[in-house]
C-alpha cells in the first residue's frame, strides 16, 4: 500500500505540470544520481525563476503526453521491472502486465485518455 501511495503522489506531482510541454520523453540514463525536477509557472519563466513543483527519486524516469483533452503519464525506476501510469480522468493507477526488461525505457504515451492503458498491456491496480 505504501508503494501505491508513493507512486500516486509522484504521478500527481507531474500530472499538474504536464501541460507545460506537449511531450516529456523518458530518459533513464540521467536518473542515476539526481532524478528529474519539474518546474512550473503561469508565464514563460525559465527553470531558474519558476516554482519547483516536484522531483523524482534517484533512478526514476517519467514520460508524459499532454494535449487539449488532458494528459497521460508513465513512471518507472531504472532498476525496476514494472511501469506505472495514469491519465487525467482516471482514479486508477495502471501497471504493465508482465515484467519489463530492467533499464528499458518506457515509451512516451501516445494518447491522453483511457485508450493509452489498454487491457492487453496494462492492468488497473
Amino acid at each position: 500500500m505504501k508503494k501505491i501511495l508513493i507512486i500516486s503522489a509522484a504521478l500527481l506531482l507531474f500530472g499538474t505540470s504536464a501541460f507545460s510541454a506537449n511531450t516529456l520523453d523518458m530518459d533513464l540514463s540521467s536518473k542515476d544520481t539526481t532524478g528529474k525536477t519539474v518546474y512550473g509557472s503561469s508565464d514563460d519563466a525559465t527553470a531558474s525563476t519558476a516554482t519547483n513543483i516536484g522531483k523524482t527519486s534517484t533512478g526514476v524516469g517519467v514520460a508524459a503526453l499532454s494535449g487539449v483533452n488532458g494528459y497521460a503519464l508513465v513512471a518507472q525506476h531504472m532498476n525496476g521491472t514494472k511501469t506505472y501510469g495514469s491519465y487525467f480522468d482516471s482514479t486508477a493507477i495502471y501497471q504493465t502486465i508482465g515484467d519489463v526488461v530492467v533499464g528499458t525505457e518506457a515509451d512516451t504515451p501516445t494518447a491522453s485518455d483511457s485508450s493509452e492503458f489498454d487491457a492487453t498491456t496494462w492492468r488497473a491496480m
